[in-house]
């Protein structure tokens, strides 16, 4: 694993590791989303509602103790670690037909994970 800043100092703290070790690729699929088939459901969702058109992920590992806004007078802290992945880098527009929804984004995972059964 690799952390996203270059160097960190004892007061900084790690938002997000990097998953780069092959081994560790394979099992961070399955762990995040409870199956094997989940980087191939975001995938195949992004192959139909947008123009991705392939290519390597990144794939984060969020740390336990990791807190955030979430809305108004909301506050979370991760209990346990968790994830995201990232297609690779450009601009991705992103349409659902029959809701009418169009976005164009640099990065559109969060809104696939969410459309994800």
């Amino acid at each position: 694993m690799t952390t996203t800043a270059a160097t960190i100092s004892q007061t900084e703290q790690v938002t997000r590791i990097e998953i780069t070790h092959p081994r560790q690729r394979q099992v961070f699929v399955p762990r995040l989303f409870a199956t094997p088939f989940g980087e191939q459901m975001v995938q195949s969702f992004l192959d139909r509602h947008s123009n991705y058109e392939g290519g390597m992920w990144q794939f984060w590992e969020v740390p336990r103790g990791i807190s955030g806004h979430v809305g108004p007078y909301t506050d979370i802290i991760t209990t346990r670690p968790t994830g995201y992945m990232t297609p690779p880098e450009g601009t991705y527009q992103l349409s659902i037909p029959g809701n009418y929804f169009v976005s164009v984004a640099g990065t559109p995972p969060v809104i696939a994970f969410a459309m994800l059964p």
